[in-house]
C-alpha cells in the first residue's frame, strides 16, 4: 500500500527535450579576477570585526592577537591577497580548513 502510495505521486519526466551540453575546448589562458578590489580598509574592517572569544585558526593565531595588530599586517595581507588574485595561485595552506560545528 505503501509502495502505490509513493509511486502515484511521483511523475515519470520526458527525458528527450534535456539539451546537450557541450564541452568548452576553450579556456582563457589566464584567468584572472579583473573586477574584484581589495584594499586595506576592507581587511582592516574585517579584522576589526573578529569575535574575540573564537579560537584560533589553522595557524593559532588568536583574534584579540589580530585585531591588535590589525594596522600592522593589513597592507602585507593586501598584497598577498592580490598577488593570489593575479596569478590564480592559491597558497596551500589557505585550502585546508578545519570545520568544526560549536553547539
Amino acid at each position: 500500500m505503501l509502495n502505490n502510495f509513493f509511486t502515484s505521486v511521483f511523475t515519470k519526466e520526458d527525458l528527450s527535450y534535456i539539451p546537450n551540453v557541450h564541452k568548452r575546448d576553450t579556456y582563457d589562458s589566464d584567468p584572472k579576477l579583473e573586477d574584484f578590489i581589495i584594499t586595506t580598509s576592507d581587511i582592516h574592517k574585517y579584522i576589526v570585526e573578529l569575535k574575540d572569544n573564537k579560537v584560533p585558526g589553522d595557524d593559532n593565531i588568536a583574534p584579540r592577537i589580530l585585531k591588535e595588530v590589525a594596522e600592522e599586517i593589513c597592507c602585507p595581507l593586501c598584497i598577498v591577497f592580490k598577488k593570489s588574485f593575479d596569478t590564480g595561485i592559491v597558497p596551500q595552506d589557505w585550502r585546508l580548513a578545519n570545520v568544526t560545528p560549536f553547539v
